[in-house]
């Protein structure tokens, strides 16, 4: 009677890992292709309306697809997030990225492509993170992070406000988080509170608050993915934001 040889089928499945550097934090990662259980994963939340439900989704797909051992999600910075996003995407199903995009003049429904590996990165290079509040009043901030923005929502939840409210009291939650140190007249202080940073942000003039916020603007960084397009039909040139719908089907 001839021996029975067991083979260990999982062990034939070819593995790849690609290396990738965050652009903000310059972290280096070891990434795979997303598989196609995490495909199905991804999928269950085709319907899903809580935007918030999805990002969490989204952190399971990405921590499934990064191969470090201390790779921590809330550790990094939202630009990073995104772009390691993109770049898992990349290396799953290839350069190309085809949606279709509304013309804001005619309202024809266009379809085109992007190719992923060409889009612009912008590098991370903050000259002074030190924004003046007013004569005796400093913040000095970072970026936003994974973590700073989860804690936002949970704050926000508790609140139970209605949705649009919700999104922009998040933000400002997150800007909060973003505020690293205060520095004050007679120095800086310790243990600013997350209250006491919102309430400031929440009660200043809106010229004041436009200033924070235009800090992260000009020194935004990462995946650039805003794309100039022409409309087919009437040609109408626009620059639109690259939507996300079908980003990994």
């Amino acid at each position: 009677m001839s021996e029975v040889k067991i083979v260990d089928i999982k062990g034939l499945l070819d593995t790849y890992e690609f290396p990738y550097t965050l652009p903000g934090s310059g972290k280096e990662l070891l990434i795979r292709p997303i598989t196609t259980g995490q495909m199905k994963k991804v999928l269950a939340y085709e319907d899903e309306t809580s935007f918030y439900v999805v990002e969490e989704a989204l952190d399971r797909l990405i921590t499934g697809c990064v191969v470090n051992d201390d790779f921590d999600m809330d550790d990094l910075y939202l630009q990073d997030r995104f772009s390691l996003m993109v770049e898992i995407r990349r290396v799953t199903k290839g350069d190309i990225y085809e949606f279709n995009y509304k013309c804001a003049e005619c309202g024809f429904e266009n379809i085109t492509h992007i190719n992923l590996s060409e889009l612009n990165v912008k590098p991370c290079n903050p000259e002074n993170n030190v924004i003046e509040i007013n004569e005796r009043l400093k913040f000095e901030v970072d970026y936003p992070t994974r973590r700073g923005q989860k804690d936002s929502i949970k704050r926000m939840k508790e609140k139970k406000l209605g949705k649009r409210e919700m999104m922009v009291e998040v933000q400002s939650g997150t800007f909060a988080n973003s505020i690293i140190k205060v520095h004050t007249d007679e120095g800086e202080l310790d243990g600013v509170s997350f209250e006491d940073k919102l309430y400031i942000l929440d009660n200043v003039s809106s010229d004041v608050f436009e200033k924070f916020t235009q800090w992260f603007v000009d020194y935004d960084f990462g995946v650039d993915f805003d794309k100039e397009l022409q409309c087919v039909s009437c040609h109408h040139d626009d620059k639109i934001e690259i939507p996300l719908s079908n980003f990994f089907v």
